[in-house]
């Protein structure tokens, strides 16, 4: 991690790294496909990808969501405790997961910023986040990138409410999202790869 001083808020920069599993364990699981394609009876191939154990305490909602290009930088941290969330990148572009483990030590509500990683996520493999994993919205690297993810509707339905604090707090819906900034005093910026 790099630290700027400058007026106002600290800026902290997190380096973007290369997804694996092994790299990538604390957090949850990689998805790639298993093997070689297999033919399909109409002349197609399958590229097969093993979930694991995908778990949620209440009925599962797939969303898909078109991501535009934004502002390299980490404006919340949430974390949900009852659904292991997936996101799959539909249009074969890579994007960005930034992700703190569910254990990470907490200052002020949040995971320490230096337990704050970033993977590029290749167009053709997928991420499982662990329950109550910590992360921030996909980061896209190409614009209009569309990504499928499991979602739960107690999530989806409190995505677009931000309180007086410009946080959200539902625990009954088990949405948690925090203001990274306004509680560390750090403009937390990612390194972004270059895609050229």
């Amino acid at each position: 991690m790099t630290v700027t001083e400058g007026s106002g808020a600290r800026t902290d920069t997190v380096a973007v790294e290369q997804l694996t599993a092994e790299v990538f364990a604390p957090f949850g699981d990689v998805l790639e496909p298993r093997g070689e394609p297999l033919p399909h009876v109409y002349g197609d191939t399958m590229d097969v990808y093993e979930l694991g154990l995908h778990e949620c305490d209440v009925e599962t909602e797939f969303i898909v969501t078109r991501y535009r290009l934004r502002e390299p930088r980490v404006l919340f941290l949430e974390r949900h405790h009852q659904i292991t969330q997936t996101f799959i990148p539909l249009d074969g572009d890579p994007l960005v997961l930034i992700v703190a483990a569910p254990d990470a030590p907490l200052v002020n509500g949040l995971p320490s910023l230096d337990s704050v990683r970033a993977f590029r996520v290749p167009g053709d493999a997928a991420a499982k986040l662990h329950r109550g994993t910590w992360h921030e919205v996909p980061m896209p690297l190409v614009d209009d990138s569309l990504v499928l993810l499991t979602s739960h509707h107690g999530v989806t339905s409190g995505w677009a409410a931000l309180d007086d604090e410009q946080e959200i707090h539902k625990d009954e819906s088990d949405e948690e999202k925090l203001n990274v900034t306004d509680r560390s005093g750090v403009v937390l910026m990612l390194d972004l790869p270059d895609e050229g």
